[in-house]
């Protein structure tokens, strides 16, 4: 199988929203922290420190869905405000080092994640995605629903042992010349991206180790004398992946179908 660049096709970059929406959007992100602070939080009976962590996830709530500025500054803005508004004020009834705040920077789920983004990266300027992509796609034919069953399949094997951010990660740059090779106004295409993320999350509850909810709950458990071991896990979790991952195939090959009966998946 010849295997050289995959064809381009990126897409135009939309146009922007003016900058008096943005600011718009920002000042009701400001309002709605200050109704939290004043109103609904002194209902609730929050004391101070809830009630200013309340008000901070508003804002950044309204901020992130809006995307009035871009997610990661919305991101570093929460924790400027958790540093100056929590760590760095004496009138709380708590106290609250900015250190405590500042070292979640350092947490290894931060490094975990960094290294998957890393490792896809690599892949991506070494062309080891081509090379992947072509072996492991290969058993599961050029049909659309084998194509995506390959893709979801693959998918929440590594998500069962990653990170489900690293996978996705990973896998998308890993799927990028197979979606280069279906025609960019077919349905299909945009299915075929919607499939790594829904696998991923899927194939996390598949050991102990493929989410952290997992060995939170794991732990809980553990507190109250309960002990899962990890194939004991395993045993319950697979079945179900295995069922959820066919509904989440079944649904996404419905709500985007493809025109084209067959793909051609040859990487030139």
């Amino acid at each position: 199988m010849a295997i050289d660049d995959a064809p381009s096709d990126a897409p135009t970059k939309p146009a922007g929203r003016p900058l008096w929406l943005n600011v718009l959007i920002f000042s009701g992100a400001a309002a709605a922290g200050l109704i939290m602070y004043f109103f609904l939080a002194p209902y609730l009976g929050m004391t101070e420190a809830p009630r200013r962590m309340a008000t901070i996830f508003v804002v950044a709530l309204v901020l992130w869905v809006t995307e009035a500025i871009p997610l990661f500054a919305t991101s570093m803005l929460v924790i400027v405000m958790q540093a100056w508004w929590l760590a760095l004020s004496d009138d709380l009834e708590v106290t609250i080092q900015y250190q405590d705040i500042l070292t979640s920077l350092g947490s290894p789920i931060i490094f975990l994640f960094l290294g998957g983004f890393i490792l896809a990266r690599a892949i991506q300027k070494e062309k080891i995605d081509v090379q992947m992509a072509s072996v492991l796609m290969r058993p599961f034919g050029s049909t659309p629903g084998g194509i995506m069953a390959g893709v979801m399949v693959i998918t929440a094997f590594f998500s069962m042992f990653m990170s489900n951010t690293a996978t996705t990660a990973m896998m998308i740059v890993l799927i990028q010349p197979l979606a280069s090779r279906i025609p960019a106004d077919e349905k299909f295409r945009r299915g075929l991206i919607l499939s790594v993320p829904f696998a991923a999350n899927v194939g996390g509850i598949g050991t102990p180790i493929g989410t952290p909810p997992n060995a939170i709950a794991l732990e809980a458990l553990r507190v109250r004398g309960l002990d899962i071991d990890f194939f004991t896990w395993m045993i319950f979790s697979i079945p179900l992946l295995l069922g959820t991952l066919a509904v989440m195939w079944a649904f996404l090959l419905f709500m985007f179908p493809a025109r084209s009966k067959q793909f051609d998946m040859t990487l030139k």
